[in-house]
C-alpha cells in the first residue's frame, strides 16, 4: 500500500511537472513569437529610414555638386572679368605714356573744350 501511494504521489509529481513544464513552454514560445514580431517590424522600420537616407544623402550630395558648379563657373566669370580689366588698365596707362599732355596724374585723358569763336 506505501509503495502504491508513493509510487501514484511519483506519477501525480511527474505529471505536474510535465504540465508545469508545458506551460512555460507555452509561455516561452508565445513570448518569442512576439519578439520575432517586434524585431521584423523594426528591421522593416530600418530599411524604410535607410532608404528615405539614401534618397536624403542623394539630394544632399546633387545639391553641394550644383553649388559646386555654380561656384566654379563665378570664379570663372571673375577670372575672365579681371583679365578683362587688367587689359584695359594697360591700354589706359599705355595711352597716357604716350600722350603725357592730356592724360592727368591718374591716367585719365584731359579733354579740352573747345572755345566757340564769337
Amino acid at each position: 500500500m506505501i509503495l502504491e501511494e508513493e509510487k501514484r504521489s511519483k506519477i501525480e509529481i511527474a505529471g505536474e511537472m510535465a504540465s508545469q513544464y508545458k506551460r512555460l513552454q507555452e509561455s516561452l514560445q508565445t513570448k518569442i513569437t512576439s519578439l520575432t514580431n517586434t524585431s521584423n517590424q523594426l528591421q522593416s522600420d530600418i530599411e524604410a529610414r535607410n532608404a528615405v537616407y539614401d534618397k536624403l544623402k542623394a539630394q544632399k550630395n546633387e545639391i553641394a555638386e550644383d553649388k559646386k558648379n555654380t561656384i566654379n563657373a563665378l570664379k570663372n566669370n571673375m577670372t575672365k572679368m579681371s583679365d578683362a580689366f587688367l587689359d584695359i588698365c594697360l591700354l589706359y596707362t599705355s595711352d597716357a605714356a604716350d600722350d603725357m599732355q592730356c592724360v592727368d596724374l591718374g591716367g585719365r585723358r584731359i579733354i579740352k573744350k573747345k572755345k566757340k569763336k564769337k
